[in-house]
């Protein structure tokens, strides 16, 4: 198996990944409660009620998206869909026009996560030598945090661009991120 820089193709090809997604996924944490109280009008605690259910959802299914895994042995087919689907209600995200639709976005962005996170630590496991398994695991982590901190920045910059129209920008950071997360995929 070529290797590059000593790590197999797979650990290189799933850390461009989670960068794409972090940069994506990152993109909207200043947005959310802004657009979502903002533009949506939804109550403080809607806010929470969508959040605490967003990621209640993606720890506890990443239980049975792991069996999953294991069962089914082929882990390429949930990393695509888990981050596919949460590509597509990201982007789905810019339309909602009320905050339950925003918590069934978030709540397919995060299913998304749960389906795509087990099998990819095990892909990641399965492409590493038990001597390289540290490195592996820090060499994705980096980027994935790199992702992380861009993100952010990105959404700031946008909205300082778009700082005339109002939360309409908001909209248009949802529909961009889009992009980083179908270079994900």
């Amino acid at each position: 198996v070529r290797t590059f820089f000593g790590l197999h193709p797979n650990v290189v090809a799933l850390g461009l990944t989670s960068f794409f997604t972090d940069i994506s996924t990152e993109m909207l944490v200043p947005v959310l409660p802004l657009f979502i109280t903002a533009t949506l009008g939804a109550s403080v605690a809607s806010l929470g009620l969508i959040e605490g259910i967003a990621e209640c959802t993606a720890s506890v299914l990443r239980l049975v998206s792991g069996r999953v895994s294991d069962a089914f042995g082929h882990r390429k087919p949930l990393l695509v869909a888990g981050y596919g689907l949460s590509g597509v209600c990201k982007a789905c995200m810019a339309l909602a026009a009320t905050w339950p639709v925003m918590l069934g976005m978030r709540f397919g962005d995060r299913v998304g996560k749960a389906l795509r996170t087990p099998p990819r630590d095990a892909l990641l496991a399965d492409s590493s030598a038990d001597a390289d398994l540290g490195r592996a695991f820090g060499v994705h982590r980096a980027m994935d945090t790199f992702g992380a901190a861009l993100g952010p920045l990105v959404s700031w910059w946008l909205l300082a661009r778009w700082s005339a129209l109002g939360t309409e920008g908001y909209r248009r950071v949802f529909l961009i991120s889009a992009i980083p997360s179908a270079l994900a995929v």
